[in-house]
C-alpha cells in the first residue's frame, strides 16, 4: 500500500525534528523528578506525536504540540500515583518522641499538617 504525500511529508517532518526534541523533554522530565520514567514518557509523547503528525504543518506546530503534550503526560503520571497516605497520630507521637515535650510533638504535628495542607495534588 503506497503513503500518501501528505504522510511522507509528515513521516519527513517528525524525522527531521524528533531528534532535537528528545533530549529536551528528557531533560524536562529529568528535572521534574521523573529520571526513571524520562525514556517511557518521551516515548509517549512520540507516539502520540507522529499520530497527529499529518494534521500539523509545521516544525513550529510540531515542537509546541510536542512540548505540550509532555505536560499532559507528565500530569497524567503524577495524577496516576497513588496518594500518599498520613501516618494515624499514635504512629506519628511515636516518630517524634526525642521531642523534649509533649507540647513540641503536638506542635510539629500541627505544622506538618499545615504544610501538607497548602501542598497542591501534585507535590
Amino acid at each position: 500500500m503506497p503513503e500518501s504525500a501528505n504522510f511522507q511529508a509528515a513521516r519527513a517532518r517528525f524525522e527531521r525534528v524528533w531528534p532535537e526534541l528528545l533530549p529536551a523533554l528528557l531533560g524536562t522530565f529529568r528535572r521534574h523528578g521523573l529520571g526513571e520514567q524520562a525514556q517511557d514518557l518521551a516515548q509517549q509523547v512520540a507516539l502520540r506525536l507522529f499520530m497527529r503528525s499529518e494534521r500539523i504543518s509545521s516544525d513550529e506546530q510540531m515542537r509546541a504540540y510536542a512540548l505540550t503534550t509532555a505536560k499532559w503526560i507528565m500530569a497524567d503520571y503524577w495524577r496516576a500515583l497513588p496518594p500518599v497516605e498520613l501516618a494515624d497520630d499514635s504512629a506519628a507521637a511515636e516518630a517524634v518522641s526525642h521531642f523534649e515535650a509533649p507540647s513540641d510533638a503536638l506542635e510539629a504535628r500541627q505544622t506538618a499538617r499545615e504544610v501538607l495542607a497548602r501542598l497542591t495534588p501534585r507535590e
